[in-house]
């Protein structure tokens, strides 16, 4: 098995065109595909020749306008310097093995089985959805593909409501857990009074959490006034 790796479409399409490789790893993602035409070619080329095609997930902000400084002689485009930005990206890049081996296994079931989860997610979707539309001072968007949603309360600071719900609410003894969005921003100061809900529960029990949320969201605001 022989392979090869290339950063350019031209220097990709002649490698292809001056030897029968096995493989190519290539760097494919959605901005420069589609914004910058930049792998398309390369794809189609490879794949016409039955090889197998290995993504190089690149992360660049602009390609480099011509006369620009380059860090490097052989890059093209304006790297990712932000921190931040670079630890989120690469906590994406990289999913567990177990987890690629699952996903590759949802591949070989039959649409009805993938079809019935959609279809679930979408009722769990639709009932917390509506459960919150009835809250008033909430501000949301109906989600289109998550099994999650984000949730701005009309309080300060979510963190200390998530904690309050845990140690000094409950109906029955019982409460409901949400996690407090802050941490999902790399911005100091965003999410704050914002919550994260994910739908996983069986029907029944999330119109049962979101009942308990409301409760808990109207005492606490007595509370705070």
């Amino acid at each position: 098995h022989v392979g090869f790796s290339a950063h350019s479409v031209d220097a990709a399409l002649l490698a292809m065109n001056s030897y029968d490789f096995d493989s190519i790893l290539f760097p494919i993602n959605f901005a420069c595909w589609n914004a910058g035409n930049f792998g398309p070619q390369v794809f189609a080329e490879a794949e016409k020749r039955g090889m197998g095609i290995l993504a190089l997930k690149a992360m660049a902000l602009t390609p480099l306008e011509k006369g620009e400084p380059k860090f490097d002689k052989n890059v093209w485009y304006q790297p990712i310097q932000d921190e931040q930005v670079m630890k989120m990206a690469q906590a994406r890049l990289a999913p567990p093995t177990i987890a690629q081996l699952g996903t590759m296994g949802f591949l070989e079931l039959e649409s009805e089985y993938l079809d019935g989860i959609r279809d679930e997610y979408q009722r769990r979707r639709d009932i917390v959805y509506g459960e919150l539309s009835k809250v008033e001072g909430l501000y949301f968007k109906e989600p289109k593909g998550a099994f999650y949603l984000a949730v701005k309360l009309p309080i300060d600071n979510s963190e200390k409501f998530v904690k309050w719900m845990l140690t000094d609410f409950d109906i029955d003894g019982v409460t409901t857990m949400v996690a407090p969005l802050d941490g999902f921003y790399a911005t100091p100061g965003k999410g704050e009074q914002e919550i994260r809900i994910a739908y996983v529960l069986e029907e029944k029990r999330l119109l049962q959490a979101c009942e308990i949320l409301r409760r808990g969201l109207e005492k606490y605001m007595k509370l705070a006034a």
